[in-house]
């Protein structure tokens, strides 16, 4: 198990580097409407308007864009196909007004969103307390979600009304992209999940109950938040949280590092394998005599993770010359994947010591929508006698990294 845990973290943080905004989000939604200026609140509101609104801050996965309000009340912002997209509105002095809200959702499913869709015209938009409603729903339109399915969104929710708080980190009243740029939190979760399965022979899926999960908290940020880009300004970054009842077991990783453009820190609960996950609400970072604050959910991470369950196809010599994937809950549901995950997929190939062999991808030269998250072939084909792992590595709709270890036997 030990060695699978070495090879998995050996594949994330390499996806991780690799895998920008542009990788993982290569096409982008174009996102219009126009704000009712003129339009009445109830009676006893006293939260900013909607009229004072001057920008629109876009969120999608752990990244956002900043669009401006021309003074007829018009914007246009852009989203990738592919994310789960929340819409805040904004004051002139950065005070949160409200996000979108649609069929009963915090945020547009563009995850689900066919690959013809290129522009959403949410039309005049009004507002309920914090909730901006559009003239045009696109959700039974342009998106179109089963019963089960919006109910699951509605569920989740939460996450991204979280995100949306976490715009100035910092604290000091102005959006962080506005400054020296996005800091980005996210969660990895890596467990060994089961045997693979080689030709005929079909992979072997752990019980949910057997299955350890080891938990990160991810903070990624630009240098020109910190002073000091000697690897110890990270490993001596902090994590306190969650106010109100904080962990007496949260600490550094010991990975964090910083390179020639960005800072990543990585905190761990518990010691090894096996780290417990991490609960909600509001967490405190300490980073080179700084104080950032961040609201946290992973609205119950086990409940909503995707098993990406590789098949290895070999010719008659077993030169393995193709990868499968098929996907299921933790539970055994069969699940279309394009629901829970971005469609960007890594897939890493170690031996008996834990050492990588190979490392493969689905997203070389083609758009997101031309992905195949079903079978993805191997430009340089090897014999299947040296592979002992497989590591999956994918980032779910809400940012999050996920790998998962599978094992020869």
């Amino acid at each position: 198990m030990k060695r699978i845990f070495r090879f998995a973290v050996i594949c994330c943080l390499a996806f991780a580097v690799s895998c920008g905004e542009g990788q993982l989000f290569q096409r982008k939604v174009k996102i219009k409407g126009v704000i009712d200026k003129n339009a009445k609140m109830k009676k006893g509101y006293k939260g900013p308007m909607l009229k004072d609104a001057k920008k629109v801050l876009i969120f999608y996965g752990i990244d956002y864009d900043l669009a401006s309000i021309g003074n007829d009340g018009s914007f246009t912002g852009k989203a990738p196909l592919g994310s789960a997209t929340v819409v805040a509105f904004l004051t002139d002095n950065n005070e949160f007004i409200g996000n979108l809200f649609i069929s009963g959702l915090n945020f547009l499913p563009l995850n689900v969103a066919g690959s013809n869709v290129s522009t959403i015209d949410l039309s005049t938009l009004t507002q309920d307390s914090t909730r901006i409603i559009p003239a045009n729903d696109p959700i039974g339109s342009q998106i179109i979600l089963s019963q089960e399915e919006l109910e699951f969104m509605q569920q989740v929710g939460s996450y991204y009304e979280a995100l949306a708080k976490n715009i100035d980190m910092n604290n000091d009243g102005q959006p962080d992209i506005l400054q020296s740029g996005i800091i980005r939190v996210n969660t990895m979760q890596m467990f060994d999940a089961g045997i693979f399965g080689i030709n005929s022979v079909g992979p072997v899926q752990k019980p949910d109950s057997t299955i350890v999960n080891t938990y990160q908290i991810h903070v990624v940020g630009d240098n020109g938040w910190i002073s000091n880009t000697s690897n110890a300004t990270a490993e001596n970054a902090t994590l306190t949280g969650p106010a109100g009842n904080p962990y007496n077991d949260l600490h550094n990783a010991g990975n964090s590092y910083i390179n020639n453009k960005e800072f990543k820190l990585n905190f761990s609960r518990g010691n090894g394998w096996g780290g417990p996950p991490f609960g909600p609400g509001e967490y405190t970072l300490g980073l080179d005599n700084q104080i950032f604050t961040f609201n946290y959910s992973n609205i119950t991470m086990d409940q909503y993770t995707v098993l990406a369950i590789p098949t290895l196809q070999t010719d008659a010599s077993g030169i393995i010359t193709h990868v499968n994937l098929e996907y299921k809950m933790r539970n055994g549901t069969t699940v279309n994947p394009r629901f829970l995950m971005t469609s960007t997929i890594k897939v890493c190939f170690g031996n008996a010591s834990g050492s990588g062999l190979y490392e493969l991808r689905n997203d070389d030269g083609v758009p997101p929508e031309s992905y195949n998250l079903y079978s993805i072939a191997i430009p340089e084909p090897f014999n299947i006698t040296a592979v002992q792992n497989v590591s999956i590595s994918y980032f779910d709709l809400f940012g999050n990294e996920i790998i998962c270890g599978w094992s020869k036997n």
